[in-house]
């Protein structure tokens, strides 16, 4: 494999200027002529473009810097995709992270399976209880259980490396102009994917909620947009071949993921009502996927009186559980 790029690191950027140095540094130069960084500058607004042409001017080898107007976090993705060569995908938050040694873990981890044909590795965040083995899956319903239904954090697509020609294959793309585009992005990965590997390593190091992230303030964009993804995931895991006791686990995430951000309708608009309004069958068909006790009496609750009146009587509750 020499000479040959292995991985793609795709790193959108979106006013991180005080970051960025540090997400470049922590990928480091063990195995550098076997990987590509793709810089996606997302229209930045502070000073993150010339921070990164700075950084370029002492180092620039297998680096690509691409500017864009603003399109989004995956619109960005979609552009790295595109522009990338290497065999494999990975996504990197540019106010995020990796640990110190992560790309000879990885490197060497895809050349030893080199024949194995794995679709997708897994890594994990740093502090995740991970016991540093490594696992094989050939059942879709066993790793989809495993990393859908029973791990704390499941959908961010950058613990996620997949093989590049089984992306382009399956022709999966982020979907641009939402807020959570992760779940329907993992979703499809996975349900495609024939064999995965988790790598049984913490090394992916994710920031505190800063100022100006997505989550940071309350965007009720986030709720009409969930709305949406999850409706499109929880027909992708309907139609699938998945056994009975996986599509229930899997369907019941994804409606929690819409109940958790349901107190966010407190803080609409009311051109984000209506835009919620027309989605409420939608979200009430998202309810009767409810598989805990919680989110099964808020079902109960809506289907006998109507989401608006559920949603003003639980308001104290959402707002102090969001569940």
């Amino acid at each position: 494999m020499s000479n040959e790029i292995v991985l793609s690191i795709i790193i959108p950027v979106y006013n991180t200027a005080e970051y960025i140095v540090e997400c470049l540094d922590s990928i480091g130069d063990n195995y550098r002529d076997f990987f590509e960084i793709i810089l996606v500058n997302d229209g930045s607004t502070d000073n993150s473009l010339s921070v990164i042409d700075n950084y370029l001017k002492k180092d620039n080898y297998n680096i690509k810097l691409i500017n864009q107007t603003n399109k989004g976090l995956s619109a960005a993705r979609n552009i790295g995709i595109c522009k990338s060569i290497g065999k494999y995908l990975m996504f990197l938050d540019s106010d995020d992270s990796l640990k110190q040694n992560t790309m000879t873990v990885i490197i060497e981890a895809i050349q030893k399976k080199e024949n194995e044909f794995c679709d997708v590795f897994r890594i994990d965040t740093v502090s995740n209880n991970k016991n540093g083995c490594q696992k094989i899956y050939n059942d879709r319903n066993e790793f989809i259980f495993e990393f859908l239904c029973n791990k704390k954090k499941n959908w961010p697509a950058v613990l996620y490396i997949c093989r590049r020609n089984f992306v382009l294959l399956n022709k999966l793309k982020f979907k641009e102009g939402y807020l959570h585009e992760d779940v329907i992005w993992t979703s499809e990965l996975l349900l495609s994917a024939e064999k995965v590997i988790d790598l049984g390593i913490e090394c992916y190091q994710q920031r505190e909620i800063r100022n100006g992230s997505i989550t940071s303030t309350p965007n009720p964009k986030r709720l009409n947009d969930i709305i949406i993804l999850v409706t499109l995931a929880q027909k992708q895991v309907v139609d699938s071949t998945l056994n009975y006791e996986v599509k229930r686990n899997i369907l019941g995430r994804l409606t929690q993921a819409v109940t958790s951000l349901t107190w966010l309708y407190y803080y609409m608009s009311s051109n984000e009502l209506n835009v919620f309004q027309s989605r409420e069958n939608m979200y009430k068909k998202i309810l009767t996927y409810s598989n805990t006790r919680k989110t099964f009496l808020f079902y109960r609750l809506v289907e006998y009186i109507g989401v608006k009146k559920s949603l003003t009587i639980l308001k104290p509750w959402l707002m102090k559980s969001k569940i």
